[in-house]
């Protein structure tokens, strides 16, 4: 292990937390029970209105690690940046973890120990599980999975999967962002800083969108097994079909694309992986007007399958990412409805919820 923290503490834990009154004790109760000790922990209230609040207060009550801060509704991304402000700045390490989600008791140790032997990364990450609303593990290691499919390229849109010991880049997250839920990570607090925390206009892949600017500044070494139990709430799932994940998609290449602090080539890793996603788009479109869906209206599915593939091909020889206005993958969720049949990518563009 590395030695006494030369701070109040080696590690920040900052937990934005919106009416998490049924999960918030199992979450703290992990952080409580890591083998490593010498955290903080913010809760970031994100103006509640059930018992968050005063959950949190009895553990502040019996553990001084933990505190309260208490702000009006914003979204998750206001209260991470609020607890990131709050943090002691001679404290180096952060970590965001959701206030429904548990730890290993390993994880933070684990973590930290690797980062600490790679000054050259800006953050190290593990693998999560999921559990159900009770805590139970759902068996299958399906987010595991998902977030073991870290790509680069290797070819104008060919990628190649990287071994389990190869870090996590700019490019491997601008092709496919596997890290998720955030929790899963450890990322030195000046970066996260630097990095100018999380897009608060964003409703969904704020976590991308964050690591994705945190890695134009080094890697993310992998530790290629669990830190995290990441509860699945089907009701607020939303998967890779729905347009508004797409528009989140362009968002985010777009955000970090216009930045100022992102290079040229970090600039042509993300053109070229907005082209990849759309031309994936056009080949699946087109593959699959020779088999329109039964007893459906076989016109009006090529009309708009030609359509969506038409749009997809503009958008790929364009190339620049831009705010998408949702039409392509709103023309896609549509031709879903209509017609049950929507194309759908075998390799999806970031962290997408597993369908």
């Amino acid at each position: 292990m590395i030695s006494p923290p030369p701070s109040p503490a080696w590690i920040a834990v900052v937990i934005a937390a919106h009416n998490s009154d049924r999960f918030i004790d199992e979450t703290l109760a992990s952080l409580i029970d890591q083998d490593f000790e010498d955290w903080v922990c913010t809760v970031v209230d994100d103006g509640s209105v059930d018992e968050t609040a005063s959950r949190v207060e009895t553990f502040a009550a019996k553990d001084s690690r933990i505190s309260l801060l208490a702000s009006c509704h914003a979204g998750v991304s206001a209260a991470r940046n609020l607890g990131l402000s709050s943090v002691d700045t001679e404290i180096p390490y952060v970590m965001f973890l959701d206030s429904d989600d548990t730890l290993i008791p390993d994880a933070l140790g684990s973590l930290l120990d690797l980062l600490a032997g790679r000054p050259d990364a800006v953050g190290a990450y593990g693998l999560a599980d999921n559990m159900d609303l009770e805590g139970r593990p759902m068996p299958g290691g399906a987010h595991s999975d998902v977030q073991r499919r870290r790509r680069v390229f290797a070819g104008p849109l060919r990628t190649r999967l990287l071994g389990p010991y190869e870090d996590a880049n700019f490019e491997s997250l601008a092709v496919y962002g596997n890290i998720w839920p955030p929790g899963v990570a450890l990322v030195r607090a000046s970066e996260a800083r630097s990095a100018g925390g999380f897009l608060e206009e964003l409703a969904f892949l704020e976590d991308w969108d964050f690591f994705l600017r945190v890695a134009r500044s080094g890697p993310l070494v992998p530790l290629d097994r669990q830190v995290v139990w990441y509860r699945r709430r089907p009701a607020d799932m939303v998967g890779p079909a729905d347009f508004r994940f797409f528009r989140s998609v362009a968002t985010v290449r777009h955000h970090v694309w216009q930045s100022a602090l992102t290079t040229p080539e970090q600039r042509r890793t993300l053109v070229r992986s907005h082209r990849r996603q759309h031309a994936s788009v056009v080949i699946q479109t087109l593959g699959s007007l020779h088999r329109p869906p039964p007893s459906r209206p076989v016109l009006g599915y090529a009309v708009r399958g030609l359509a969506l593939a038409a749009y997809a091909a503009a958008v790929a020889v364009k190339g620049r990412p831009t705010p998408a206005r949702g039409l392509l993958w709103k023309a896609a969720s549509e031709l879903d409805r209509r017609y049950g049949r929507l194309p759908k990518s075998s390799d999806p563009p970031v962290a997408a919820p597993a369908p």
